[in-house]
């Protein structure tokens, strides 16, 4: 495998983690997601529904989630 290619793979994977969340704040509808050894910043939560009716669904600390 080439250095570029090798390189790529690596990008590729860091494009989506699985992670715990640490830490939730409903106000904003932001958590904090563990994956591995790495804590983020807050991360907004994806609306299910967004228009006339909007609808959250906030994980609970310990819950997977995908990143």
């Amino acid at each position: 495998m080439t250095r570029a290619a090798a390189e790529a793979d690596r990008m590729i994977g860091n494009l989506v983690g699985i992670g715990v969340v640490t830490a939730v704040d409903n106000g904003t509808a932001r958590v904090r997601v563990r994956i591995g050894e790495l804590d983020t910043a807050p991360i907004q939560v994806q609306q299910i529904r967004s228009g006339t009716i909007r609808m959250h669904v906030m994980p609970a600390v310990g819950e997977q989630v995908t990143v």
